[in-house]
């Protein structure tokens, strides 16, 4: 962006400056975004001699700019003319900051994705009968739904019939395994209310990356979507680990990971233990393989 005009406030009180933003970066102007001057540049005012402005050097007032950070949760973004204070310098952690929003070509139009978000819990086959549950997000396709594994299968120690799943204001109980796996990600048959079903993500809409992309992360319908940069993956075996200095926590585990060049879904994002990850999808075309139709692998269960 630059400043476009620099001169006194309304009341004669204080020195205003406009400055344009390129649309580009706008997204990243939130009620908490900081600014601060980097110039070297000073400005005095007085009512005798009006505004001054003073500079180091003529190198410094050449190099010298306005500078912006914002941080992680940084509101809403604001409407043109929203007035922010002009600090003189940046506080050390606002250096640390990763505000993961979307900027540049982003998936602007597109329709994304609608995770929903997902309890599965089942009882314990020991003495205790002690009960165990997960929660993040799942997402709706054809006949049932994609997500974590974690989130679709108990594990050994489940007793049998014990399973269910709450989703979309629903309690499922759940009979038999996913029909496909892999990678950490599992696809499980489950009859949903028509509205979701209507939702579901297409096959056609989804393929298996050849190598990290420009990503945004949906989860919750209501929330934004949270922006990876390519350069922050790295690829490990079948996993992709995701920069752990990205403000990314579990309850962001499940969420759709979505090409920002397509808007195509090619992966789920997961927290491994502490290690936040991205499953890539490999051969989707061989996902749904085994789905029946009409699915039959859960029965609504009464709810509690």
């Amino acid at each position: 962006g630059r400043v476009v005009t620099t001169g006194l406030s309304s009341d004669a009180g204080m020195v205003e400056m406009r400055v344009y933003i390129d649309p580009v970066y706008t997204p990243l102007i939130r009620e908490r975004t900081c600014f601060w001057e980097t110039s070297g540049v000073s400005f005095k005012l007085g009512l005798k001699d009006g505004i001054q402005i003073g500079f180091d050097s003529p190198e410094a007032l050449l190099s010298g700019s306005i500078a912006l950070a914002t941080p992680p949760g940084a509101g809403e973004p604001v409407a043109t003319g929203h007035r922010f204070p002009l600090h003189s310098e940046a506080k050390d952690d606002w250096a640390l900051w990763q505000p993961g929003v979307p900027v540049g070509e982003t998936v602007a139009g597109l329709q994304l994705p609608r995770p929903q978000a997902t309890t599965i819990a089942w009882k314990r086959d020991t003495l205790l009968m002690r009960t165990r549950s997960h929660r993040g997000w799942t997402l709706p396709v054809r006949g049932g739904l994609l997500g974590p594994a974690s989130l679709l299968r108990a594990d050994k120690s489940a007793k049998s019939r014990s399973l269910a799943i709450e989703v979309v204001g629903g309690n499922y109980l759940v009979t038999t395994p996913p029909v496909w796996e892999e990678r950490g990600i599992a696809l499980l048959p489950l009859d949903l209310p028509p509205e979701i079903q209507r939702q579901a993500w297409a096959e056609a809409r989804m393929r298996a990356p050849v190598a990290p992309e420009d990503s945004v992360l949906v989860a919750d319908a209501g929330g934004e979507p949270m922006a990876i940069a390519a350069s922050r993956i790295a690829v490990r075996g079948d996993a992709w680990d995701v920069d752990r200095s990205l403000a990314i926590d579990a309850s962001w585990h499940g969420a759709a990971v979505v090409a920002r060049s397509d808007g195509a879904l090619i992966g789920i994002f997961m927290i491994d233990g502490t290690k936040p990850i991205i499953a890539p999808l490999s051969a989707p075309e061989k996902m749904f393989a085994g789905m029946p139709a009409p699915p039959a692998a859960a029965t609504a269960a009464p709810a509690p």
